[in-house]
Formats: C-alpha cells, structure tokens, sequence
C-alpha cells in the first residue's frame, strides 16, 4: 500500500535518502533547499502543515503508522528527502564544525541544533562519526541539519592542514577557553567521549582548549561541551563586530 514503506520502517542511514520525522522537522525541512520525495501523515496534518506541490502524500492511520515503524509515534508525520551532495569546502565560509569519531545520533544532532544556534553553518564530519542524516540524528537537531552545509571526509589530517582549527583537548598544554585567543572563522574540532581527538589531528592543531570544570568531574558530555565553546565564541564574534 506504501510506496516507501521499507525507507519510512528504517532506522539506518539509507544511501541517498534520509527520513525527517515530526512536525517541526518536516517544516524546517520545507523551508530548505532540500528535495522532498513524499509525506507518510495522519491525515490531520493536511490542514496543519503548508506541503508544497508535487510532492506525493500517503494517509494512514496511527496504529498504521506504528506498524511500519516499528515504534509508537509522538507525532504521526514522516517525509523522505534526498540528501544534498558532499559540500565542497570552498563553499564553506565561516566558523566549522569538525566531529573526529562522535559516533552517537543524540549528541551529533545535539551539536549540530546547537551550532546552528549559534550562527555557525558548516559541518564536517569523518567517516567514523555517526552519519549526519540518520533519522534520530536530524529529530534532535529539529531540522537543523537541513540549513547546514556537511561535508564528509576520509582524512580529517588532511583536510585540516592550514586551516584555524581549534581541538578540545585535556593534554596539560590545552588553554582555559576563557583565556584563549581564538581565531576568526575557526574550525571547532571534537571528537570520541572515550578516547577524544584522534593524536595526529591534535599534533597538527595549534590551539589546543579545555573548558574550567571542578576536578571532582573529569569531563563533559561533548554535545554540552559544544554548546559552552560556541556562546562563547559567539560573544566574542559580536564583539569584533562591534569594534
């Protein structure tokens, strides 16, 4: 009965295809430059939601909903888009957001909602991180991700190279991030909860932060992290502005 009930049942990264779920999701999703393919709705959100045209629309009911996905709903409205090619770096202006290994969709979508909170655009991820376009990734960013420009790379190291980049890093050389003098447009870098930064991407980073915890706790949630670095630098942003 559903054209695109195996992509609407998946969890998984799906290729060239993402599934957006809920209805604020669906909405920033309308509001990007993005290709929608089709809606799988309750039918109640035929008067809530604008659906541009040409756009296929499939009606169920939630029990109905529920079945094809494995999983009680909170909200009964999916859309399967197309995801945008690889961004190419000169496309890239401003500050970025580089993910070394971040391998769980929560603390990735959480970044991303908040990087794009804090004006911050870009996104650049390793193939070891968590794909950007999973469906519970793109629910926690709320439709975020759908105004940022991702760019996947193989070789982080590279990529890198002569660029602003800034590390969060415990080594004993890392600056408190109050007393750092960033750069402009820097390359914000995080990486694995366990592990942290992969070493050759911190031996190649000039500007290693930390930020000032009480030493009772060994360190943060990375998505939490994110969020402290990038008010802060947004605060410094507004200031050069001013000046």
């Amino acid at each position: 009965m559903y054209s695109n009930h195996p992509f609407y049942a998946s969890l998984r990264d799906l290729g060239p295809y993402f599934i957006g779920e809920g209805e604020e999701v669906v909405k920033a999703l309308f509001k990007s430059e993005l290709e929608v393919l089709s809606l799988l709705m309750e039918e109640r959100y035929l008067s809530k939601i604008d659906i541009p045209p040409n756009i296929k629309i499939e009606i169920a009911p939630k029990e109905e909903l529920t079945k094809i996905t494995g999983y009680k709903m909170h909200q009964g409205i999916m859309a399967l888009g197309v995801k945008p090619k690889n961004a190419l770096l000169e496309e890239m202006s401003g500050a970025a957001v580089v993910l070394n290994g971040v391998i769980d969709p929560d603390n990735v979508g959480a970044i991303v909602r908040t990087a794009r909170a804090f004006g911050i655009t870009n996104l650049i991820v390793d193939s070891y991180s968590s794909p950007p376009y999973l469906r519970r990734t793109i629910k926690v960013s709320r439709g975020s991700l759908f105004h940022m420009k991702v760019h996947t790379s193989p070789n982080l190291p590279l990529l890198l190279k002569g660029k602003n980049s800034v590390a969060t890093s415990l080594r004993d050389t890392a600056i408190s991030l109050h007393e750092a003098a960033l750069p402009n447009n820097p390359y914000f870098i995080f990486g694995r909860e366990s592990t942290g930064i992969d070493k050759d991407i911190l031996d190649t980073t000039k500007l290693h932060i930390k930020i000032p915890i009480d030493p009772i706790i060994d360190s943060l949630n990375v998505a939490v992290a994110s969020g402290i670095i990038f008010s802060h630098y947004s605060k410094l942003s507004k200031a050069f502005c001013a000046t």
